[in-house]
């Protein structure tokens, strides 16, 4: 047991425990706090770092051209400071080569394509078909009711987003052995049964143990692990003024502690679908469309 009466079960015993070395550090996330970093969430930083301000080649180009773009026509005292501040002073501004003529060019082409989400980087462009009963009108079956398409939707195949995710550093922090976790309140106290994670659910624990009992790969000696894919999706308003928003769907990953998937720069969620919305698609098509 540890100091907090807590201990685990397991029925297989895990290669390593991602929480063994885990701090306060670990689990909270403030603004002005510097918090010390493991080396396995200081890769994790660095691969945000290198990915994160995509389509920007580096973190360098962002800062100048936000900067640049900033909305003021005309650069004032406090524009000259955020400059050197924020960007010709910051931690992670690289003195490389930048050509502001070949930068605003690279910037134009990217923003004239037909959409950002391109196909290079995974995004498939589909569609979904539903059903629409009319009014005052009967169908006999289901199938004799018109069918309208939304398109596009733009989405990524489930087992990309699977690919992807685990070759980011963060899954060397992820639980992929389940255990049972129990709390006594003294020692000699009978144990309750404590679930506050996926990766200790009884949920788990069965698609555990019904893999591990699955034969292997013919040639394949790797370990066998559930991926635990928690899937949700909410309406992101993109101005605070205005009525710009997308409705893009997450995926995070029940292997992961909960306060780490809390954390802001954790980046945990994962967009693998970004969906229309029917009724603004409704508005924008009623008079193009005629039941037939």
């Amino acid at each position: 047991m540890n100091s907090f009466g807590l201990y685990r079960v397991y029925s297989q015993a895990p290669t390593i425990d991602p929480e063994e070395k885990n701090d306060l550090y670990d689990v909270c996330d403030a603004p002005g706090i510097s918090l010390p970093q493991s080396p396995a969430r200081q890769s994790v930083l660095s691969y945000i770092h290198e990915n994160y301000f995509a389509p920007f080649i580096s973190t360098t180009h962002y800062c100048l051209l936000s900067w640049f773009y900033n909305g003021n026509e005309t650069k004032s005292a406090k524009d000259l400071d955020d400059l050197v501040q924020k960007v010709l002073l910051a931690d992670d501004f690289d003195r490389e080569d930048f050509c502001t003529a070949r930068e605003l060019k690279w910037l134009d082409e990217h923003m004239n394509r037909p959409s950002h989400l391109s196909a290079e980087d995974g995004w498939i462009a589909g569609s979904v078909k539903i059903r629409l009963p009319c009014t005052s009108i009967k169908f006999k079956l289901e199938e004799d009711v018109p069918e309208f398409s939304i398109e596009p939707v733009y989405y990524w195949r489930l087992t990309q987003v699977h690919i992807s995710s685990f070759q980011e550093p963060a899954t060397k922090l992820f639980h992929y052995i389940p255990f049972k976790l129990f709390w006594k309140m003294m020692v000699d106290s009978p144990p309750e049964r404590v679930i506050s994670e996926v990766y200790n659910s009884d949920a788990m624990i069965t698609e555990h143990e019904k893999l591990q009992s699955q034969a292997n790969e013919p040639g394949c000696n790797l370990e066998k692990a559930i991926a635990a894919a928690l899937v949700f999706s909410d309406s992101t308003h993109l101005t605070n003024f205005g009525v710009a928003s997308l409705w893009p769907g997450y995926l995070l990953w029940g292997n992961q502690m909960k306060y780490e998937c809390s954390k802001p720069l954790s980046f945990a969620a994962h967009h693998f679908v970004y969906m229309q919305s029917v009724s603004y698609f409704f508005s924008q098509s009623f008079f193009n469309w005629t039941l037939s």
